[in-house]
């Protein structure tokens, strides 16, 4: 894919690079598209950071708004590439490769003046032409997979890569067989008491708080159900408070919380995930696979609403694990409002009339072994370095 590559000059690199030393450790990252791809890249890089001096790293992004934005934040220099993804329309076909063939030039450009020794390949369409440039460059490349339905991307991105591990166990491919744990960004633990963490939000420290969350894009079904939901039911939140993160507008949510007399905090986006996760008595959320990482972290109970729309359900797989070990409960998604009441609703009325279950759950949680998967994956990639530049010293001696 991506056609006879010709030099050019890359696009700006956005951000601002760390490191120091005669030796830096220029490690690139290929994904994005979503926060789900963004946030493992941005923990990797800092755990390397924390433990290798002289880290200069590289993102290569998808030009969504929402790479930029979180990368930005971070202080990851990035390079937006012109990746599509993959639709099996004419249209959409066409779109790729054209897309395809730009992001290739450009990454090959982006990984050469950067002087890459390695491509962290975190999922998602960005990640596709990131790893052709690295390969034509002869720079290895280490695959990182997140969910428990490898996508597409990584599937193709699985037999081009010189290292395969992934976040979690995936049956029935071998080739992901490396299992290392999922990483996550300090600033997603906890560091302070639930009532620490309120008082920060604004919410009240000694009321149970329900956390509402569609992760980066914000869930729009999830957003219709809540408003319904208190309006049809408020007395089902008696006595608790909610922190509710929408991905997007807040003026609909706010009303529907003050009319119901619920105690709410509705918030757009949130950096201080540690900060809501400590304040969180009980969450509702989409089970992507950087939010179930958090969530176990954290040992916060979930109701756990798999986004509808994915054909391998891999966000289903995502969540079976904590709901095996008693840690969740799965509800489903229908769409439709109404109908929401019945699934959604059913579930989280249970556990709230249940507080006995929602700190047995949260135990369960505490109990199982957590792995760090931000420390192994800053392991592999030393190790894969410090083998490349073996290599090259025995060549030159």
């Amino acid at each position: 894919l991506g056609g006879r590559v010709r030099r050019r000059r890359h696009p700006r690199r956005c951000g601002r690079v760390s490191g120091s030393g005669s030796t830096p450790w220029r490690v690139a990252f290929a994904g994005g598209g979503s926060g789900g791809h963004l946030v493992p890249a941005m923990a990797i890089a800092e755990r390397l950071a924390a433990d290798s001096p002289g880290l200069d790293p590289l993102v290569l992004c998808s030009r969504r708004p929402i790479d930029h934005e979180w990368l930005e934040r971070a202080g990851l220099a990035h390079v937006p590439l012109a990746a599509e993804p993959f639709r099996p329309t004419p249209r959409g076909v066409m779109r790729f490769l054209r897309g395809h063939r730009r992001a290739v030039i450009d990454a090959v450009a982006a990984l050469r003046d950067h002087r890459s020794e390695l491509l962290v390949a975190v999922g998602g369409f960005a990640s596709v032409p990131g790893v052709a440039a690295a390969r034509r460059l002869g720079i290895p490349v280490l695959l990182l997979n997140l969910d428990a339905r490898p996508g597409r991307a990584n599937r193709f991105v699985a037999g081009r890569a010189d290292r395969v591990v992934s976040a979690v166990e995936v049956e029935g491919d071998r080739r992901f067989g490396e299992v290392v744990g999922p990483p996550v960004r300090r600033a997603a633990i906890a560091a302070r008491s639930p009532a620490e963490s309120r008082r920060e939000l604004g919410l009240e420290p000694d009321r149970p708080t329900r956390r509402v969350t569609g992760a980066s894009h914000g869930a729009a079904s999830l957003n219709r159900f809540m408003a319904m939901w208190v309006a049809a039911t408020p007395g089902d939140l008696d006595g608790w408070q909610v922190l509710h993160l929408t991905g997007g507008a807040t003026d609909e949510l706010e009303s529907a919380y003050r009319e119901a007399g619920i105690p709410a905090a509705v918030i757009s986006t949130l950096d201080s995930m540690g900060e809501a996760w400590g304040a969180t008595t009980l969450a509702i959320s989409r089970a992507g696979a950087n939010s179930v990482a958090e969530i176990e972290a954290n040992a916060v109970p979930s109701v756990l609403v798999p986004y509808p729309f994915h054909r391998d359900r891999h966000q289903w797989h995502n969540a079976a694990p904590l709901a095996a070990a008693g840690g969740a409960v799965i509800a489903e998604d229908r769409i439709d409002a109404d109908a929401n009441l019945g699934s959604i609703g059913d579930a989280c009325r249970g556990l709230l009339e249940n507080p006995g279950e929602i700190e047995a759950m949260r135990h369960r949680l505490g109990d199982r072994p957590h792995a760090d998967g931000s420390g192994r994956v800053a392991e592999i990639v030393r190790e894969l370095v410090g083998r490349r530049r073996s290599r090259r010293n025995r060549s030159f001696g």
